[in-house]
């Protein structure tokens, strides 16, 4: 790569804003009208762009997705919330490092040029088509993930068999996956498909803490740490830069009592500082294992832009600290 990443993230590029809809048809008129279309397009994506038909596309799914969640109308002009400001940014803030901070490879040689290499796992291999990836071959406990999306991984933990034919199929349906279709996450549409192996993490005691800090214009202003996590919610709990917890959360969260403060508490903070500086909003998510510190990923839209918090003077506090860079008119 002839340009630096670090370099890449500037300047801050200008997009013509969309137009303001003030049309929108029932989402179950939308659902009706998509069905014909089944055999090509999911339904559900169809009738999200449909419910919005005087929007581009990204607005579109973007508008869908935020009322799905919070049953009212995203307010793109005077965004307030948090979740107004990430859906801003979203839509409007483009900038080509943004694929490299979302890309799962791409994100390891960001922290690399950040001078973070010690914090890398070392992975297993990258590959372009899941049937160069040599399950047989790959020791008897691993991770893979998709690089372009969420929640596409697979584990084999100690003793779990290898359904190969099954790992493929799944694998195939990784690269099939566009997730921009599903909340208007744009970077996902160009980032190259890819499927890597990592190690599986494991830490003492069998408990894995991840630790998720929310930076704001490169700073960070709180950490999630979130315990036991599973389809009915997570175990967490949000506390600032001085390990006191603070009073909001957010939707299907079980409180995490009393989370034991890592010993490298600190160092994580500047690591956050430096991979989120020049971002209006950067999510940087790191573990600690055996006194390690181990990077996880970078998130830019947390829940796709809909992340419910309450109580709701919280949730516009945290859009506040949000400097949304050079409103578009």
């Amino acid at each position: 790569m002839t340009q630096s990443l670090v370099e890449a993230s500037v300047p801050f590029n200008r997009q013509a804003p969309f137009r303001h809809s003030r049309v929108r048809i029932p989402y179950l008129a939308a659902r009706i009208l998509s069905v014909p279309a089944f055999p090509f397009f999911p339904p559900t994506v169809l009738a999200s762009r449909l419910t919005y038909p005087s929007c581009r596309w990204d607005e579109a799914v973007t508008r869908a997705h935020f009322r799905r969640h919070f049953r009212r109308e995203i307010d793109l002009i005077n965004p307030v919330t948090f979740s107004e400001k990430i859906n801003w940014l979203k839509l409007f803030d483009r900038r080509p490092i943004h694929k490299v901070l979302a890309d799962k490879v791409a994100s390891h040689d960001f922290v690399r040029e950040c001078g973070f290499d010690d914090i890398l796992l070392e992975r297993y291999g990258v590959w372009d088509t899941p049937g160069d990836v040599p399950l047989e071959t790959l020791p008897d406990t691993f991770v893979l993930k998709a690089s372009h999306g969420w929640r596409m991984n697979w584990f084999r933990r100690p003793g779990d068999p290898l359904p190969v034919r099954e790992v493929r199929r799944k694998m195939r349906r990784w690269i099939a996956t566009d997730h921009s279709l599903k909340d208007g996450e744009w970077q996902y549409r160009d980032i190259p498909r890819r499927v890597l192996a990592e190690p599986l993490l494991e830490a003492p005691g069998g408990q894995l803490t991840e630790y998720r800090f929310f930076c704001f214009g490169g700073v960070p202003k709180f950490v999630r740490v979130v315990g036991r996590h599973d389809e009915h919610g997570a175990d967490a709990a949000h506390l600032d830069m001085d390990w006191q917890k603070l009073p909001f959360s957010r939707e299907k969260q079980r409180d995490l009592d009393n989370p034991s403060r890592p010993s490298q508490f600190d160092r994580m903070i500047k690591i956050a500082a430096a991979l989120s500086a020049g971002e209006p909003f950067l999510r940087v998510d790191l573990y600690e294992i055996g006194g390690r510190i181990v990077f996880s990923e970078l998130t830019l839209y947390p829940e796709g832009g809909a992340l419910v918090i309450t109580p709701p003077d919280w949730d516009i506090r945290l859009g506040s600290w949000i400097a949304l860079p050079e409103k578009m008119d």
